[in-house]
């Protein structure tokens, strides 16, 4: 089993897949269509990895935050400890 990758990384390939999707939905439109059931399903298939790698990448970023607002306040937690068992130490001795 590997190490997960940093949120960092999956956050590059995530905007990384959301380009590429980009770039096939460009080259679609580029090119000449006929109006068949796999052209319209080609069509819509990019059109909903694209929207699911935007969606994706919008999640990553609301993880990160959270995972800061989460950090910050265990820092704070972890202060308020040390500080309680500073003054619990100083009125045993």
């Amino acid at each position: 089993m590997t190490a997960p990758k940093p949120l960092d990384d999956i956050k590059v390939d995530a905007v990384f897949l959301y380009g590429l999707c980009q770039g096939v939905g460009i080259l679609y439109d580029e090119t000449e269509k006929f109006c068949s059931p796999a052209s319209n399903a080609t069509h819509a298939l990019i059109c909903e990895v694209i929207e699911k790698a935007e969606r994706l990448a919008d999640d990553i970023d609301a993880a990160e935050t959270q995972a800061r607002k989460m950090e910050r306040a265990l820092r704070r937690a972890e202060f308020k400890l040390q500080n309680h068992n500073a003054k619990e130490e100083g009125a045993i001795s």
